[in-house]
């Protein structure tokens, strides 16, 4: 769902943000990746402006939080329901989705990936030294496969 306005609450102006995604896209270009999905906490915190307090580590294990970035479309958030409010009052990222059933499943993700033209595409994920998936290992797979 696509919104108008800006944040009551950002934690950095729309620029900074503006700024690190086009960073990201830039190293997408190169590694020929057509969007980015961040799971993580902190990174996702960095991407979206959508800090949680503390939060996201007690909920993020059963209801992940997603920042995807397409390397030619606006970015979006899928997150759980009751964290929708709080999206749009801290995160510069006007397309929030949410899901509400527990436990969660990636059938939002999937939908979300294919109503942007993305479900066959190279999408980069959290691999790399240091990093983690936030959701589980199960939905990860099944995403992978569908």
């Amino acid at each position: 769902m696509k919104t108008n306005g800006s944040p009551r609450y950002p934690e950095f102006p729309k620029e900074e943000f503006e700024r690190r995604w086009s960073r990201a896209r830039d190293m997408m270009k190169t590694r020929e990746i057509d969007a980015l999905m961040v799971t993580e906490e902190i990174n996702y915190s960095y991407f979206s402006g959508h800090y949680l307090n503390g939060l996201g580590s007690f909920y993020g294990k059963t209801r992940p939080l997603v920042f995807l970035l397409p390397l030619d479309d606006e970015p979006t958030l899928i997150l759980n329901g009751f964290m929708r409010g709080d999206a749009f009052k801290r995160s510069w990222v006007r397309n929030i989705e949410s899901w509400v059933e527990v436990p969660f499943t990636v059938s939002c993700v999937t939908k979300v990936l294919r109503e942007q033209g993305l479900e066959e595409s190279r999408i980069g994920v959290e691999f790399g030294l240091e990093q983690r998936i936030e959701m589980p290992y199960e939905e990860f797979q099944r995403l992978r496969s569908d």
